[in-house]
């Protein structure tokens, strides 16, 4: 399977969200042989963090009832 950086599959795998137990396979095949790859899954995952931790930051909104 070639993929690309590009992929938006990376990020699916990068948070989780890839159900197919064989797509997944294939995706992890693909990023074990290319470190540019593993590098690209590292850098989303760490920008989810990242982005995790400021929102954790943010205030909620209070709703009103009309």
């Amino acid at each position: 399977m070639k993929i690309s950086k590009e992929d938006p599959r990376l990020t699916a795998y990068a948070f989780g969200e890839i159900d197919d137990p064989k797509e997944r396979t294939e995706i992890e095949q693909a990023i074990a042989a290319n470190p540019e790859l593993q590098a690209e899954v590292e850098s989303i995952r760490n920008m989810g963090e990242l982005l995790a931790g400021g929102l954790e930051c943010e205030a909620v909104p209070e709703l009103n009832e009309f």
